[in-house]
């Protein structure tokens, strides 16, 4: 059995217009890709390995329509335990007196890519007295940043 820290969660928060967006995250020195996928998109998901976690089913995936009323989707994973015990905080985030150097040995990256199949996002609709959607995504409560799409894509 791995060792885990405690789940990362990814939320997508279906919000009315009048909200920002947040500022894009760089996705320089990646190391890790969480990939989330639903069973039912059609696209197959990537093998998982060190540096490549997925989760492909569960609550916050396969749900069809979401409207704000029923938002936020909220999908957790499990991510293996990386780093050494002794460079986690109680709450199993990484020591930020620890990071740098643990970044430095090339152990992790200084940031990672969040990969996820969507359809039907409105960012772009065009429809009388409607407002388009936004859809926030955070990352352990980070927002960061907007989906973009169109109708029935």
């Amino acid at each position: 059995m791995k060792p885990y820290i405690p789940s990362v969660t990814l939320s997508v928060l279906l919000l009315s217009p009048g909200f920002s967006s947040a500022e894009n995250v760089p996705d320089s020195h990646e190391l890790h890709n969480f990939s989330i996928r639903s069973q039912s998109s059609g696209i197959a998901p990537p093998p998982e390995e060190l540096g490549v976690y997925v989760v492909n089913s569960g609550p916050g995936l396969d749900t069809g329509c979401t409207f704000s009323s029923g938002g936020p989707l909220i999908i957790s994973l499990p991510v293996p335990l990386v780093v050494s015990p002794k460079a986690l905080i109680s709450d199993g985030r990484i020591d930020p007196s620890k990071l740098a150097t643990i970044q430095q040995k090339g152990v992790i990256g200084s940031s990672a890519r969040i990969s996820m199949p969507v359809f039907d996002i409105d960012s772009n609709a065009n429809v009388t007295n409607t407002a388009p959607e936004i859809d926030i995504v955070s990352f352990n409560g980070k927002s960061l940043g907007t989906l973009q799409g169109a109708d029935n894509r």
